[in-house]
């Protein structure tokens, strides 16, 4: 029930939060092909302060996430605050991406998995 770009947005901030360059690269390439902007991007790497209280999706799945990663759940001050963006369904994507992510990133940091040859030379042609 995530958009891509939703769904982009949850998954770079599980890559970002577990370390796993190999997550990050290939979700930053994948990220661009679905419209994501740099700033979006980038926001994905950014400390986030729930005082902040920016009101917007974004923060709202940057929020999320974050609470999955270290409370294990979502409170429900999160999950009301989800609901002025999204569905109930897509407030369960939200959770399955993240385990299913975290399950990924535990993989490829462990086993040392390297970016694929083809997504760092997009990343590099990108970056100019």
């Amino acid at each position: 029930a995530l958009t891509e770009q939703q769904k982009e947005i949850v998954i770079l901030r599980t890559g970002h939060r577990w370390g796993s360059e190999y997550e990050w690269a290939h979700h930053v390439y994948r990220g661009r092909k679905v419209g994501l902007s740099e700033d979006r991007i980038a926001r994905a790497a950014v400390p986030f302060e729930p005082s902040q209280n920016a009101d917007d999706e974004d923060s709202a799945l940057i929020e999320a996430t974050d609470a999955l990663l270290i409370k294990g759940r979502l409170d429900a001050a999160t999950q009301e605050r989800l609901s002025q963006f999204l569905s109930n369904e897509a407030i369960i994507d939200i959770m399955a991406t993240v385990g299913m992510y975290t399950t990924l990133a535990f993989l490829v940091n462990t086993y040392a998995t390297p970016v694929d040859e083809d997504v760092k030379a997009a990343l590099a042609e990108a970056a100019g």
